[in-house]
């Protein structure tokens, strides 16, 4: 077994005055440029037969350590989620790469 030695570092956690901000999202975009990597937070407001309506609410860009962080951390929760619940099934074109180039059309009111 390979000992670490690295040592133990304590991190305080605290919310900012006035609190943390709080949104839901069932859409998600990802770009990423050398330096860091940026996901797009938005909730699907309207569906009909030809499109779809998705409101762009947080953008959050990391590190690509935070973001090789963040795919192990979310990849161990998925498979422990998956363990005791089943597969969870995605729609087919779900995982599609998105071009956050793209700007919202609009501002919903």
């Amino acid at each position: 077994m390979k000992k670490s030695n690295q040592r133990k570092i304590d991190v305080e956690l605290f919310e900012p005055e006035g609190g943390m901000f709080f949104t839901y999202a069932n859409h998600l975009q990802i770009g990423f440029t050398h330096f860091d990597v940026r996901l797009v937070f938005g909730e699907v407001v309207d569906v009909d037969q030809s499109s779809v309506s998705v409101e762009q609410r947080a953008q959050v860009t990391l590190s690509w350590g935070q973001a090789k962080t963040l795919h192990h951390m979310l990849g161990e929760v998925v498979k422990n989620f998956e363990a005791t619940q089943g597969e969870i099934k995605l729609p087919e074109g779900m995982t599609d790469l998105q071009d956050l180039t793209r700007k919202p059309k609009r501002t919903r009111a």
